[in-house]
């Protein structure tokens, strides 16, 4: 078989330049934007040494009609409040934030209930100078809701302990701060929902810190 040869110019290959462009001095590279990373990272700055607790703080509560705060939409007329004793234990108010809050829930006696919520909530304080010794400014505050666990469904079981488990989220929390001009600082709420349409709630602060690494 007979090859036809290519009608088509052959091009000699160009040669290439044997000198670099020069590097770029610290004044351009300071001009130029600064490009954002699509690699996220993390500044973790541990606690200092008196803010951490040598062991657990424990903190056990009762929710009763003389502590308890009840919360029904306005009716008239009013209500009788019902007769209830709810206990519970957190097993440390001091949390590190790698870990979780736990405890749990005992209803004693109480009226028909519809659930059992525990909520973890993040309370940010604006703290304002005072404007005069006698009329001190008071400080904004704004609470946020981080997690809610519903931990029981229905009319629970008397005299059970309902145990919860809330992991503190890495992007919603962090240690607790206080400054001269902010505060930072978080909550946990149990919620009773009666069926007749009160809410019981208990709100126990928390103190968040991080163990250094």
């Amino acid at each position: 078989m007979a090859m036809r040869r290519s009608s088509l110019p052959i091009e000699a290959p160009r040669p290439q330049s044997s000198t670099a462009p020069p590097p770029a001095s610290s004044a351009s590279q300071l001009a130029s934007p600064l490009r954002r990373s699509s690699t996220p990272f993390e500044v973790l700055v541990p606690s200092d040494a008196a803010a951490i607790p040598a062991g657990p703080t424990p903190h056990a509560f009762i929710m009763s009609q003389e502590g308890a705060l009840l919360h029904t939409a306005p009716v008239a007329p009013a209500p009788e409040v019902p007769a209830f004793r709810i206990a519970g234990l957190v097993d440390s108010t001091a949390v590190d934030v790698d870990s979780a809050v736990t405890g749990f829930v005992r209803v004693e006696h109480a009226p028909p209930i519809r659930t059992v919520e525990v909520q973890l909530a993040r309370v940010e304080h604006i703290l304002p100078e005072p404007l005069s010794a006698a009329a001190p400014a008071g400080p904004a505050q704004q609470m946020s809701e981080v997690l809610l666990l519903q931990v029981g469904d229905g009319d629970v079981a008397r005299g059970v302990e309902v145990p919860f488990h809330i992991p503190l989220p890495r992007l919603f929390t962090a240690p607790s701060l206080r400054t001269e001009a902010f505060a930072l600082s978080f909550a946990l709420n149990v919620g009773v929902h009666l069926q007749s349409g009160f809410l019981l709630r208990e709100s126990i602060p928390l103190r968040l810190f991080r163990r250094p690494r």
